[in-house]
């Protein structure tokens, strides 16, 4: 289902532990997690996705395990507006920068509740703000457009930058668009990089590092469902 308020394009960051089990299932909700703030814990029925924090996220999953990591890229138009809602650290931080968070701490859980229940907006500003939302349910097998394993040891170095992100709303509004598209230069979407931030630099050359539209990259192996079922055939 289109909805002109979702890019074409979101990210599951993960383990590549669930690989099999994805392409056979589909994405499933997390069984059990946390937000970034204790009276907001994630649901266990969601599975989220996010424009900007992909890196992030499989980063996190993989934790000090040695598995690889995945990323894999979700075509919206599969899935249903009425399912999607809103991060409840977009919300409980909204709360906190407002002003009100301290006074209202106690009931932070039952605020985002009710923002939940309110107009599909709330998932609009979930997005813009901090990068993220929820799907209750599962993500279907047909929605994966392409998936990424990423080996640590053979990344750039450069890849730290856009993976140590605090994926908060300042974070998201100053700094996403830069993680989002060094991410998609990463994983080969894109051929080069934009300078996002030309003017400051031209005001502060002297200060910042001079712009590499192509830095080097690799240790990022892309697959579809089909020819990844292809290559483990052979």
């Amino acid at each position: 289902m289109s909805d002109s308020r979702l890019p074409k394009y979101l990210y599951h960051g993960t383990s590549a532990q669930h690989l099999d089990d994805i392409l056979a299932h589909g994405i499933k909700p997390r069984s059990s997690s946390s937000g970034n703030w204790s009276e907001n814990p994630s649901i266990e029925q969601a599975v989220y996705l996010t424009w900007a924090h992909h890196l992030r996220y499989a980063t996190t999953a993989v934790g000090d395990t040695n598995h690889q990591g995945l990323i894999i890229r979700i075509d919206t138009s599969h899935l249903d507006t009425g399912f999607i809602i809103p991060d409840e650290d977009a919300i409980s931080q909204s709360y906190q920068l407002s002003g009100f968070g301290d006074q209202m701490s106690q009931s932070m859980a039952k605020m985002t509740a009710v923002a939940r229940m309110c107009d599909e907006a709330v998932w609009g500003s979930s997005l813009e703000t901090i990068g993220n939302v929820g799907y209750i349910g599962v993500i279907p097998v047909d929605a994966i457009v392409d998936f990424f394993l990423l080996d640590w040891s053979a990344l750039p170095k450069w890849w730290a930058f856009i993976a140590d992100t605090s994926a908060s709303i300042l974070s998201t509004i100053t700094m996403g668009r830069e993680y989002s598209q060094r991410t998609e230069y990463l994983l080969g979407i894109r051929d080069e990089l934009e300078d996002i931030y030309a003017i400051v630099r031209k005001g502060h050359s002297s200060m910042l590092p001079p712009f590499d539209p192509t830095p080097e990259r690799g240790g990022v192996t892309r697959y579809t469902p089909d020819t990844y079922e292809h290559a483990t055939k052979e």
